[in-house]
C-alpha cells in the first residue's frame, strides 16, 4: 500500500485562503452602501467628500478578485478584464443610483479608475515581482491623483472647523470661502456696502422666474445655545423690495413633500438702505404647524422673491447668532 504524502499549504496559499473571503465580503458590503445609507445633500460637506473614497476602495478590492482569478491568463487579458469591468460596472452603478434619487457624478467614474489602477499596480504579479520600479512610479502617481481628488475633503473639513470657531458669526463675508456655502444666480464679495469690516455679499436676483433667491447651507447647525438670528440687508433701490425668508431643519428637508407649514417663513419689506433684522429663535422653534423645529439641526436659510418683475440687487452682511 502506497503512503499518501500530504503537502502542507504554503504561507501565501494559507493567507489567500482567508484573505479572499474577507475581500469578497467587504466588496459586497461596499456595493450595498452605494445604494443604502451614506450622506445626502444636507449632510456635512466633509462626510459627503469622505464617503467618495468608497468608490476607490470598492474597485481596488473587486479588481483584486478579477486579477486573482485571471492571473495565469497573461497581463493583457487581466488588464483588459479590469478595464472593461471597471467601466461597465461603474456606469451601471451610476445609472442605478439615479433611479433611487441619487445624482449621477462623473467624478465617481474617475475614482473608479483610480481604484482599478491601484489594484493593477499592487496586485498584478508581473509588476509585483518583475517590474518593481514601474510599480513604484505607478503607485506614486496614483497616490498623487488620490490626494488631489481628496482636496475637496480637506477644504470642507477646514471650513467646518473654522465655521465652529467663528460662532456666533455664521457669515460676515470677510473671507471668500464664506460665499462658497451660498448658492444663487450671481453672488460676489463686495466692498460697496457693508455694516462692518471690509466686505458684504452682493446678490443679483433675476426676473422672469417664479422664484429668485439665494440659499445658505452647510453652516454650524446647532443653534440651541442662542436666542436670536440677526442679519443685515441693504436695498440700493429707492423703492421698497419684498423679500421672503425660509428656514428649515433636517427633518423638513428630507421629507418628500416640502410643506410650507412645516418650516419657518417670514416676509420682509426692505426699505432703501440698510435693514437690520433680528429673529427670535423661539419663533423659529414654534413655526411648524404640527411639530417643533429642531434648532439643534438647522440645515438651510433661503432668501427669495416671488415673480420678480425686474432685476434686483441686494447686499447681505453680518449673519450671526445672538
Amino acid at each position: 500500500m502506497k503512503k499518501q504524502v500530504i503537502t502542507p499549504l504554503k504561507k501565501t496559499e494559507t493567507k489567500n485562503l482567508f484573505l479572499v473571503p474577507v475581500i469578497v465580503l467587504s466588496t459586497a458590503i461596499l456595493f450595498v452602501l452605494f445604494f443604502l445609507g451614506g450622506p445626502n445633500h444636507y449632510s456635512k460637506l466633509s462626510f459627503i467628500q469622505f464617503w467618495n473614497i468608497g468608490h476607490i476602495i470598492f474597485f481596488i478590492l473587486s479588481n483584486y478578485l478579477i486579477i486573482k482569478f485571471l492571473e495565469k491568463k497573461g497581463n493583457m487579458i487581466v488588464i483588459m478584464a479590469v478595464v472593461i469591468y471597471t467601466v461597465v460596472s461603474g456606469v451601471l452603478i451610476e445609472l442605478l443610483q439615479s433611479k433611487i434619487g441619487r445624482s449621477v457624478d462623473l467624478n465617481d467614474l474617475y475614482r473608479n479608475s483610480l481604484g482599478a489602477g491601484l489594484a493593477i499596480a499592487i496586485f498584478l504579479p508581473s509588476l509585483k515581482n518583475n517590474n518593481k520600479i514601474l510599480r513604484r512610479i505607478l503607485l506614486i502617481l496614483l497616490a498623487c491623483f488620490i490626494l488631489l481628488d481628496q482636496l475637496s475633503f480637506y477644504q470642507a473639513l477646514r471650513y467646518e472647523i473654522q465655521a465652529r470657531e467663528d460662532l456666533p458669526m455664521l457669515a460676515d463675508f470677510e473671507k471668500k470661502p464664506d460665499i462658497k456655502q451660498w448658492s444663487g444666480d450671481f453672488l460676489s464679495q463686495s466692498q460697496t456696502h457693508k455694516t462692518k469690516g471690509q466686505y458684504s455679499m452682493k446678490v443679483k436676483l433675476l426676473s422672469g422666474k417664479k422664484y429668485s433667491g439665494f440659499t445658505f447651507e452647510h453652516f454650524p447647525s446647532n443653534w440651541t445655545a442662542y436666542q436670536h438670528l440677526d442679519f443685515s440687508l441693504y436695498n440700493p433701490d429707492s423703492a421698497p423690495l419684498k423679500l421672503s425668508v425660509k428656514i428649515t431643519d433636517y427633518e423638513h428637508n428630507i421629507n418628500e413633500v416640502q410643506n410650507h407649514n412645516n418650516r419657518f417663513n417670514l416676509k420682509l419689506k426692505l426699505e432703501h438702505g440698510w435693514n437690520h433684522i433680528s429673529i427670535p429663535l423661539i419663533q423659529i422653534v414654534q413655526s411648524p404647524e404640527n411639530r417643533k423645529m429642531d434648532i439643534s439641526n438647522i440645515s438651510e436659510i433661503t432668501f427669495f422673491m416671488y415673480q420678480l418683475q425686474k432685476e434686483a440687487i441686494l447686499y447681505i452682511d453680518n449673519l450671526r447668532l445672538q
